[in-house]
């Protein structure tokens, strides 16, 4: 349950990447099986879980990167994408919260 909503997440940051004018970070394998609508996830299409990983943190390095060299203030309509972005993200980050609670785990705020 993790790795799909990690990596859906890895596969939008793709779009992100775009406006910021950086390289996507995922081959055309993990986006086919991780972009929204794509088929369930099994054990024998899965990524492995160290490499998803690996593409999460680094690409969080690019952006953060990127945010910090460039100045977006006067670009209303790539604020609007990034903000857009930003939302999508903090709602299936949220979706993964759900996820532990269907999977019997406590969750995270007490």
């Amino acid at each position: 349950m993790y790795e799909l909503g990690h990596s859906h997440i890895i596969v939008t940051r793709d779009h992100l990447h775009e406006i910021l004018g950086l390289d996507k970070m995922c081959n055309e394998k993990i986006t086919d099986t991780y972009i929204q609508g794509s088929k369930p996830v099994t054990s024998e299409n899965a990524e492995d879980i160290n490499t998803l990983l690996e593409i999460y943190n680094v690409s969080q390095k690019k952006i953060m990167a990127t945010l910090q060299e460039k100045d977006y203030k006067d670009d209303s309509e790539k604020n609007k994408e990034l903000a857009g972005l930003g939302f999508h993200e903090a709602y299936d980050v949220g979706q993964t919260g759900v996820l532990r609670r269907i999977a019997g785990k406590e969750g995270a705020i007490q």
